[in-house]
């Protein structure tokens, strides 16, 4: 039995694509007239395609060879790839402007800033929550909408040295936006040099193409990349140096940021208001500016964009709950960089502070340290309590008063119900495998 062709698959998978109400791939949330694309996952979704169908999809594309002749299927011999090949060819339609947005922290909230701010005046096909991986971006590009974009902004995420390239040949922008280069992923990355070289392709990519890239002016390991130098077509941002293409002053950090802008491509100088707290989103913000100002968004129109946008899911966004207490969902992700961001941000609170921290996940080898930094940086901050989370930061906890270690968050979940805390500030900060945002029943 003979597999379709890569040109066989294209046209006949892309045509039922058109035709469809988008892709899914999982049964337990596809739509009818969707087509079922059965990915590996914990199981692999060939199992799941008579599901499929029974429950409405318009087409199905299985590498299992059963399908085979199925006026409903294709059979392809890796569905991921031809997952690619039909996002890089639907990609090929487009013809107008792709940002892609890279780097260590920021990704999305830049990403759901800039949107807010060029919806403004276009049409934005935007990624959906964090979609930005192999499977993700491909996703986000075959998402159907019921009318044109003018716009395009795809997130970029890498946690391996040599997985820039693949997403750029999927995203082919004509944009791009490196938020910073940190440490994030350091045990997949090899350590910092891995980093680095993990995304200079994103770099050289538009500095071959002479293609506009806005970047971090006050990032070092930014520089480093980009030989101290600027680009002529290159843009950049900075709270600091008025070297910068956009100089972005703090006014207000806590309990929300404001920033005003003093220096910028337009001579105007303006304020931009958000409901995000700390200098690290700071950056997210100046650079959510620069983009809507590349893109002739007029200041008014940044300034209610950003003042209205909401921090996505878990990053940075402060609930009341009915304890009075103020809590800080930062618990989307984490790496050192973004920790040391949150507690250097929540030092400055007023009132009572109280810190829960779960483990930072994917360090490998160099977790004991990074761990440990946090935990120097915590000694030196002044807190009502600590409360911490998982085996790296349990090995470390030592013998303060106020500080308690926990094996899971679910032990952690049942200390609080029997001690809960009443009209306290509350940062929560770490690793999406935690799942500290299950806390907030408690707090």
């Amino acid at each position: 039995m003979e597999l379709i062709s890569d040109a066989d698959f294209l046209w006949r998978i892309y045509d039922a694509y058109i035709h469809s109400e988008g892709i899914a791939i999982d049964t337990r949330s596809l739509r009818p007239g969707q087509i079922f694309w059965a990915l590996q996952g914990r199981r692999h979704g060939n199992e799941f395609v008579a599901d499929a169908l029974e429950k409405g999809a318009a087409f199905c594309v299985t590498s299992d060879p059963r399908w085979e002749g199925h006026p409903q299927c294709a059979v392809v011999s890796d569905t991921l790839h031809a997952l690619h090949q039909l996002a890089a060819h639907h990609r090929r339609q487009w013809h107008f402007p792709v940002i892609a947005i890279t780097g260590s922290n920021g990704k999305t909230t830049t990403k759901e800033l800039l949107a807010a701010v060029l919806c403004r005046r276009y049409r934005v096909l935007v990624s959906p929550g964090n979609y930005n991986n192999h499977i993700g971006l491909p996703l986000s590009i075959l998402q159907r909408r019921p009318d044109q974009p003018q716009i395009a902004i795809l997130e970029l995420g890498i946690n391996h040295t040599d997985e820039m390239p693949p997403l750029l040949d999927i995203a082919r922008p004509t944009h791009g936006i490196l938020t910073n280069i940190g440490r994030d992923h350091m045990g997949e990355f090899g350590g910092i040099e891995g980093i680095h070289q993990a995304y200079a392709p994103f770099i050289h990519y538009f500095r071959h193409r002479r293609w506009p890239l806005l970047w971090n002016w006050d990032d070092p390991a930014s520089h480093q990349l980009m030989n101290g130098e600027k680009k002529p077509q290159e843009r950049t941002i900075s709270l600091y140096d008025p070297a910068a293409d956009l100089l972005a002053r703090i006014q207000q950090e806590i309990p929300t940021l404001v920033i005003h802008i003093e220096k910028s491509p337009l001579p105007t100088r303006f304020n931009v208001r958000s409901h995000l707290f700390g200098k690290h989103h700071a950056y997210n913000i100046a650079m959510a500016t620069l983009g809507g100002i590349v893109f002739h968004i007029a200041p008014v129109d940044i300034q209610q964009a950003i003042e209205q946008a909401e921090p996505a899911d878990n990053r940075g966004r402060i609930v009341q709950t009915a304890r009075g207490n103020a809590v800080i969902m930062d618990a989307y992700n984490a790496n050192p960089d973004s920790m040391a961001y949150a507690l250097h941000a929540f030092a400055q609170w007023p009132g009572r502070r109280i810190v829960i921290l779960g483990d930072m996940e994917e360090l490998g080898p160099y977790a004991p340290d990074e761990h440990q930094k946090i935990i120097y940086q915590l000694e030196d901050g002044h807190w009502e309590s600590v409360f911490l989370v998982g085996k790296h930061f349990q090995r470390l906890c030592c013998h303060h008063p106020r500080w308690q270690a926990f094996s899971s968050t679910a032990e952690l979940k049942e200390h609080l119900r029997r001690h809960p805390i009443h009209d306290a500030h509350i940062l929560l900060k770490g690793s999406r495998a935690q799942q500290l945002e299950t806390l907030i029943d408690v707090l």
